[in-house]
């Protein structure tokens, strides 16, 4: 007896209605069956040492009724075919809303538009101002008073003027240190 052959017909054996003679020859040369057969019986000595369970009161009518329904099952959900028509359905459907989701990329054809030229008859009036004005090689932006009419004018100078980017390209203080 190998140990396929004995884990198939155990219950048997345990059982008593499968002779011992193999069983127990097998166990004496297989120490993996041997435990195999320990922890069962642990097992079982335990469960018959547990005190007997407490069942609630409504416990045997919902019972009856579920063995009562036991045999409606079939007519109302027959085994196997829920299953795989659930399953196609849902696949199905998943490929259905891939497709949906992607034809506008998948079938559209290039479109082509043409803009017409740009004309430009003039130079613009003032020329834009760049967004930082202040730099070793660039002028520093100009001074301008909080409450004058041309507040807004020059954004980007202010911007620059009360950012800590101007503090970069600022001299350094000339210190007296009073050793001379």
């Amino acid at each position: 007896m190998d140990c396929s052959e004995f884990l198939q017909r155990y219950s048997d054996y345990y059982d008593g209605s499968q002779g011992s003679g193999p069983f127990e020859a097998h166990m004496d040369s297989c120490q993996s069956c041997r435990r195999y057969d320990q922890v069962v019986r642990r097992g079982v000595r335990m469960l018959r040492e547990l005190p007997p369970a407490q069942l609630s009161e409504e416990f045997r009518p919902r019972l009856r009724h579920g063995l009562f329904h036991l045999h409606d099952h079939p007519a109302l959900a027959p085994e196997g075919k829920g299953t795989a028509v659930n399953t196609t359905t849902v696949l199905a459907m998943a490929i259905v809303l891939t497709v949906l989701a992607w034809s506008p990329t998948l079938w559209r054809a290039e479109v082509s538009v043409e803009l017409p030229p740009i004309v430009v008859s003039q130079a613009p009036a003032r020329p834009a101002a760049p967004l930082l004005r202040a730099g070793p090689f660039l002028p520093t932006p100009s001074d301008q008073t909080l409450g004058g009419a041309d507040f807004w004018s020059d954004t980007p100078s202010l911007l620059y003027r009360y950012s800590p980017l101007s503090d970069r390209n600022r001299p350094p203080a000339l210190v007296q240190t009073g050793l001379e």
